[in-house]
């Protein structure tokens, strides 16, 4: 299926392109470090202080060796270190620095690099390999002729591990691209603002009109931008400030500080950090574009993704007036369209600290920020595999679930068991939920590689696979169970377009429009219809194209496209379309959806083939 899928690609290149932008090459694109502060692990470490984790810190002083303490099992003998990039990335580099240290060469040598869509890199795909030693203290670039997609970076030795093995830092860069604008349109404040000039201007997508503040007096100028509970959906990576034509004087665009907070009051505590500072008499005023690069402020020591909302730009000195065209805040998609269909949602669990309760894994805030009882935790005695069970109270269809696990201590090292050995499941029917026990369930995640995975961890559900009304975390392991080693979850979200989902809304081949009645080979006529679910949350009616694909022998024969609209603000919308295949080549066909420049399959049992 997924050569198929990848032919259908090919061909639906050049029928869309009229909707494209145009392809920039991995050369021209700005790149961007996708692996930093993310999921790592090794078949061994030497000790903590060079644990696998400081391969991906953005500081290459620090180091990882191998050793003594097993991550897991050497298979082969062969040392290595991997990392898990969460999702997908289109990859044109990997840059690295080797461990350091004269005399040991050995641990610079006889290595290669691998990518995969697998965590077993049973897929694996080499695109570095070296005999002998590469040299330390510098950066060596693996680039890539073509961008080669993989979620799974691995460095592993080719010499069964003789001599062992040692990397400083590790940087896998992929083009900025589909990066969304999290700020456009949203609520903004400026108590200081000229008539006509306001606030509201600076995130309306527009470089035309500028916002600008009224004389101020002894007042200090501000403007606020709060992202909305939608900004948890983004792994966030830059801000662009564009400076307004409105000069009043040279102060307009200068001696100013950019700040994020979680905390609306911008207090000054471990919520709220500074990513960018102008100082007068240091700094030129800002007079093209700025980009600032806020993943660093993004991350906890731990490599967990901090909840930032709030945006302040503010003056440094009274009475100064301030001038901006435009501000964007780019995210990665991190969790796909629609509601937190979990968020306050009944929730069980096989218990839960006086503390801590289970209501916290579904009260839609990730990463405490200076709150210590945002998460769940087992109580002193739960020992044997711990678990919580969200109940969405109807059947759902989701596009995917993030998740973020919390141990007792901040620090993995110190309480690993939240963050290793558990799985996450999904279940239509729940036998006895309070006693944990869901009714065919499915594992949707189960920890890779015995990893510590810490942060946001985010599972796509394509089509019917994410129905559900029930889900699931459980260890796969029992755990000591006392004060400094308990189970627990941070934050628990399911996101669904869906209305309360029931089996007849599934997706079904029909007669026609007006007759219901489901075929599953093509008639005679060669005219039938599909029905399917479409949403829109935007305030404009959105247009889609149902794509119709036939194959003959397994290979693509045909292509046709039906355009469809979704009116404005529908959560769900049973969609029937007229298709034909009178003057379609293939002896069977499947559909697909162009949305949004993302080609999604329409998941049915089977496929319709043509009538014989």
């Amino acid at each position: 299926m997924k050569l198929l899928k990848k032919s259908l690609g090919l061909c639906l290149a050049a029928v869309m392109s009229l909707s494209c932008l145009p392809l920039v090459s991995a050369e021209e694109a700005e790149l961007n470090n996708v692996s930093l502060n993310k999921y790592v692990w090794a078949n061994s470490y030497y000790s903590a202080d060079m644990n696998p984790t400081l391969v991906v810190d953005g500081n290459i002083s620090t180091e990882w060796a191998n050793g003594s303490i097993s991550q897991k099992p050497v298979e082969g003998g062969q040392c290595y270190w991997a990392v898990d990039l969460l999702k997908s990335y289109p990859i044109s580099e990997i840059r690295f620095y080797v461990r350091s240290g004269d005399g040991i060469d050995w641990a610079r040598e006889n290595f290669k690099i691998e990518i995969s869509e697998d965590s077993e890199f049973t897929s694996a795909e080499t695109v570095y390999e070296t005999v002998p030693a590469v040299s330390y203290g510098e950066e060596h670039v693996v680039k890539l002729d073509v961008p080669k997609t993989a979620r799974y970076v691995r460095f592993i030795k080719m010499d069964n591990g003789e001599g062992g093995f040692g990397l400083a830092e590790v940087a896998v860069m992929s083009a900025k691209e589909n990066l969304v604008d999290v700020a456009r349109g949203k609520t903004t404040e400026a108590p200081y603002s000229f008539d006509g000039l306001g606030s509201e201007l600076v995130v309306d997508g527009m470089p035309a009109g500028d916002w600008a503040n009224r004389f101020l007096g002894a007042n200090v100028s501000y403007l606020d931008i709060d992202l909305g509970e939608d900004y948890q959906k983004y792994d966030l990576e830059e801000i662009v400030y564009r400076p307004g034509g409105n000069n009043f004087d040279d102060t307009a665009n200068s001696n100013f500080r950019i700040i994020m907070s979680s905390n609306k009051a911008f207090p000054q505590d471990s919520t709220t950090v500074e990513v960018y500072r102008n100082t007068a008499g240091e700094d030129q005023p800002v007079a093209e574009e700025l980009r600032i690069d806020i993943s660093e402020a993004m991350q906890l020591q731990t490599g967990a993704a901090k909840t930032f909302r709030y945006i302040r730009i503010t003056a440094l000195a009274t009475g100064q007036q301030k001038s901006i065209s435009e501000i964007s805040v780019l995210g990665r998609k991190l969790a796909g369209e629609g509601a937190n269909v979990a968020k306050g949602k009944t929730v069980t669990s096989s218990s839960a600290h006086a503390w801590y309760p289970n209501t916290a894994a579904v009260d839609g805030l990730f990463v405490p920020e200076g709150v210590d009882g945002n998460r769940w935790l087992t109580d002193g005695t739960d020992k044997n595999r711990p678990w919580i069970v969200v109940d969405l109270g109807a059947e759902y269809r989701l596009n995917s679930l993030v998740f973020q696990m919390k141990g007792s201590s901040s620090d993995p090292a110190i309480d690993p068991v939240s963050y290793q050995n558990f799985q996450v499941e999904i279940a239509k029917a729940a036998e006895d939920v309070l006693a944990g026990t869901l009714k065919d369930s499915k594992a949707v995640y189960v920890t890779p590689q015995e990893a510590t995975v810490t942060g946001r961890i985010s599972v796509s559900l394509e089509g019917d696979e994410g129905v559900c009304r029930y889900i699931k975390i459980q260890s796969l392991t029992d755990i000591p169970g006392d004060q400094w080693q308990q189970f627990g979850v941070a934050e628990l979200a399911a996101y669904s377009t869906d209305l309360p989902y029931t089996p007849s809304d599934s997706i079904e081949f029909l007669t026609s429009e007006a007759d219901a009645t489901p075929v599953g080979t093509v008639p005679e006529s060669n005219a039938f219809a599909v029905r399917f679910k479409g949403a829109n949350s935007g305030n404009e009616v959105k247009n889609v194209t149902l794509i119709q694909a036939g194959y003959t022998d397994g290979n693509l024969a045909s292509v046709k496209l039906y355009t469809m609209s979704i009116p404005a603000g529908v959560s769900a919308l049973p969609m029937v379309q007229s298709v034909s295949t009178a003057d379609a080549e293939g002896d069977s066909f499947r559909f697909y959806v162009w949305e949004d420049g993302t080609l999604q399959p329409l998941y049915q049992p089977g496929e319709i083939s043509r009538a014989v």
